[in-house]
């Protein structure tokens, strides 16, 4: 991962647990796809002189809470990876 942040190249890194497809639906009535545990990219692709010119961001979307751990009393959520642009969340690119 370190070798991978400070790359030249411009890099995504994408941790998907097991790669299977879920048939479930997120809150906002899309179905969710393959899960994305987490996703890092390094500043050639999102810095301010990167790719995208430092103006995307990923972001963790805290969907809902789900009660609290009994062994641990760890807070429990459903979240999801999400892409931001000036403030919003990213839907993709109007033609």
């Amino acid at each position: 991962m370190i070798h991978a942040t400070r790359s030249s190249t411009p890099l995504l890194l994408v941790h998907l647990p097991g790669g299977q497809v879920s048939s479930e639906t997120e809150p906002d009535g899309q179905g969710r796809g393959i899960e994305v545990e987490g996703a890092i990219w390094n500043s050639a692709l999102g810095g301010p002189n990167g790719l995208l010119g430092g103006e995307m961001e990923l972001r963790r979307e805290i969907l809902e809470h789900s009660g609290v751990d009994r062994i641990t009393g760890d807070t429990k959520v459903v979240s999801r990876v999400g892409v931001w642009y000036n403030g919003k969340r990213f839907t993709g690119m109007s033609e």
